[in-house]
């Protein structure tokens, strides 16, 4: 509630869902909002925990994720034997993190 959203889809088949406040126009400008971003990444919960360096850390619904030190509004997640990854992205990194942590993201196929 309180929000419409943005999808986009370049591409290189990565999506982006932008959490707009009701009365944002979507393609308003500006990286003020939560996006979701999700990548074709093989094997990725295998991936990002060998690039997190051992810092990622587990999450909801089998999921790891890991907040870059030099970027902590950016939080990447992934889940075993699912071929994306997705990045939470938030100006408030306590919500970023708060939302890939929590469960309230989950794998889907399609």
């Amino acid at each position: 509630p309180g929000y419409s959203y943005e999808f986009t889809r370049n591409t290189k088949g990565y999506y982006y869902v932008r959490y707009l406040p009701i009365g944002t126009p979507v393609g308003t400008k500006g990286a003020n909002w939560t996006v979701i971003s999700t990548y074709p990444w093989s094997d990725a919960y295998h991936s990002l925990k060998k690039a997190s360096k051992g810092a990622a850390l587990p999450g909801a619904n089998g999921s790891i994720y890991y907040v870059n030190p030099n970027f902590r509004s950016s939080v990447l997640v992934a889940w075993p034997n699912v071929d994306y990854q997705v990045e939470v992205y938030n100006p408030k990194p306590a919500i970023a993190a708060t939302i890939a942590s929590t469960g309230q993201l989950v794998p889907v196929s399609g």
